[in-house]
């Protein structure tokens, strides 16, 4: 929250123009009734969204072309709609109850990886052959460019190169194969997480 408030007052936010323009479309066709704000800054690399009940996607200084905007903006807005940023911050907390045990860790950074892939496959799913084109060249871009100093929050892109292929491949490849490996992700963390110790479980 300190961060949020802290990058909020150090930014920029964009209150009129064709950014807030191409969110409010992006929004109907997604089906996203809250409010989201736009707020840009030099003080990152990538964008990301924060906030559950007033969420802000903040981007960075970057002249994004009008593709990469829509790109960008339905990234995030479908982290809203499937409440990722909720389920994070319940695993957050839970890694926080349980900080000696190294499987939380371990457990929460497959999480994260989940949910990035399955929000490139809904993205996926509603751009042709060239945007996913487009879409895969700007991740791998942002994460060139993001410096070791960048602030660390769970973003459109970051310096893992195993995730950033991973994620590329998804994007790329055919709904059949992509479903599948959705499937096998998710037997996986399901198997997993019935594995986890007693002090663990959810209930």
């Amino acid at each position: 929250m300190c961060t949020r408030h802290r990058l909020r007052c150090n930014s920029t936010r964009i209150a009129c123009g064709n950014i807030l323009l191409a969110c409010n479309k992006i929004k109907k066709q997604l089906k996203v009734n809250k409010e989201v704000k736009l707020y840009q800054s030099n003080l990152f690399s990538t964008p990301f969204i924060t906030g559950i009940f007033r969420p802000i996607i903040f981007v960075p200084e970057y002249d994004f072309s009008a593709k990469e905007w829509d790109l960008i903006l339905t990234h995030e807005l479908i982290h809203l709609k499937n409440n990722d940023i909720l389920f994070k911050m319940l695993l957050t907390f839970i890694q926080k109850l349980h900080w000696f045990n190294p499987i939380i860790y371990f457990y929460t950074k497959k999480f994260y990886e989940f949910c990035e892939c399955t929000c490139d496959r809904n993205v996926s799913a509603v751009i042709n052959k060239e945007q996913r084109a487009v879409y895969a060249h700007l991740i791998v871009k942002l994460a060139r460019d993001i410096p070791a100093s960048t602030i660390s929050v769970n973003a459109f892109s970051d310096k893992n190169n195993k995730l950033i292929k991973r994620r590329i491949c998804c994007i790329m490849k055919k709904t059949k194969k992509s479903t599948l490996r959705l499937l096998l992700l998710l037997h996986y963390l399901l198997f997993y997480h019935q594995s986890l110790p007693m002090g663990l479980s959810l209930k």
